[in-house]
């Protein structure tokens, strides 16, 4: 037993000292730096700015370095020297990386190009748009939350109530009026929320634990006044028939194709619509999503859940290989980007319109239905959108 622990032993010793002998190769890191950068990239985070002087637009560069002098290799983004890429404008403004450009010109488009070094990005188009004059009235959407729970789990209510709500409604409010940031295609819409009750409902474990029994529950008992107030019910579990993909708007009192990609039953009254169901007055969130938004973390938001509803549509698709050249605008909202839904991050890819398909732009997502997604901004065009589906759409015309 001696004779094999001292065997042992020696084989770690030899090994150790080989380790610590210089190979005649030595290995050494070159990290790639500013004068080896081949090509760069310009990305900007929107296809539209508001030509207003106030609304910012921002950029991105990948920076990319040759090896064996024939493959293009991205360089990581700690190691792009931001401090040294300058953006020239069409217009004469030169910003660095870090700022953001603003405009008052009349042009129609405008044109961007930088530089590291001796190397000039490709030029990269924006269309300018004239500032938004918003004469509409106020609108203020009165909405009733029914928070639903069982003896088993009452305590997800512990800490709700009309205050905590109105901290998540409030946030939505600053996205609508434009002041979380100074978005690229903004304007303030002029629409609020406002938190008008909160319920309390028990319900029995065994109507709870079933979704059908649960959605005939909701539909016979606890739809309030849709015609004045939207309704959110708060569950321990997502009901399907409940989420955002079931809860936008079916029917029109107008025409169907000013609201493009929603599927509009055209009606003269809601005496028409012989059964209101609750998917057609409001939408559910559970316990779970209540309290990241109030953190201000999670996969939804509350105003993605109130786009959802008022008609906007999602930006992204799976369709990386074919996407949407001739017409990327998923959406129906020319201001905003349709991205690749196949990295689940704030950093998306989209493809500019009617361009060539290998041409990628990338830009930190903003936009309150991109999925994953700081969600400070709804654009120009949703606000247009979501207007016209307040003035056609039944169960969309409550206000204050």
């Amino acid at each position: 037993m001696k004779f094999l622990k001292f065997f042992v032993l020696s084989i770690i010793a030899l090994l150790m000292l080989n380790s610590c002998n210089k190979d005649e190769t030595d290995y050494s890191i070159d990290f790639i730096g500013f004068d080896k950068i081949a090509k760069i990239e310009l990305s900007p985070n929107s296809p539209q700015l508001i030509a207003d002087g106030v609304a910012e637009l921002k950029f991105k560069v990948k920076c990319y370095y040759l090896i064996k002098d024939t493959v293009l290799v991205p360089m990581l983004a700690d190691r792009v020297p931001l401090d040294k890429i300058e953006i020239k404008s069409s217009d004469g403004q030169k910003i660095k990386l870090s700022e953001a450009y603003t405009t008052k010109a009349k042009a129609d488009s405008i044109a961007f190009t930088c530089t590291a070094g001796d190397k000039t990005s490709n030029e990269v188009k924006v269309a300018l748009t004239e500032p938004v004059v918003n004469n509409d009235e106020e609108i203020v959407v009165p909405i009733i939350f029914h928070a639903l729970y069982t003896e088993e789990t009452k305590n997800n209510t512990k800490n709700l109530n009309k205050d905590f709500l109105q901290d998540i409604v409030n946030k939505t409010n600053k996205v609508f009026a434009n002041e979380v940031n100074k978005s690229p295609s903004s304007f303030n819409s002029g629409i609020k929320f406002k938190v008008h009750k909160l319920e309390f409902v028990k319900v029995d474990v065994e109507i709870m634990s079933s979704q059908y029994d649960l959605y005939n529950y909701i539909s016979d008992n606890l739809i309030e006044e849709p015609k004045k107030y939207l309704n959110v019910w708060i569950l321990n579990t997502q009901m399907w028939k409940l989420g955002e993909d079931a809860c936008v708007p079916a029917f029109t009192f107008g025409d169907p194709s000013k609201i493009k990609g929603l599927d509009l039953e055209v009606v003269k009254s809601i005496d028409e619509i012989k059964k209101i169901k609750p998917e057609y007055v409001g939408f559910a969130l559970t316990y779970g999503d209540i309290y990241q938004m109030k953190e201000g973390y999670g996969s939804k938001s509350f105003p993605y859940s109130i786009g959802k509803y008022y008609g906007l549509l999602p930006t992204g698709h799976y369709n990386e290989e074919n996407p949407p050249m001739e017409n990327n605008d998923l959406d129906y909202c020319p201001d905003t980007y349709s991205y690749v839904r196949k990295e689940i991050t704030l950093q998306k890819k989209t493809f500019p319109i009617n361009g060539n398909k290998n041409k990628i732009y990338y830009y930190d997502s903003f936009n309150i239905m991109d999925e994953i997604s700081s969600s400070r901004t709804i654009s120009k065009d949703q606000i247009f959108r979501i207007k016209q589906v307040m003035k056609d759409c039944p169960f969309r015309q409550m206000k204050l």
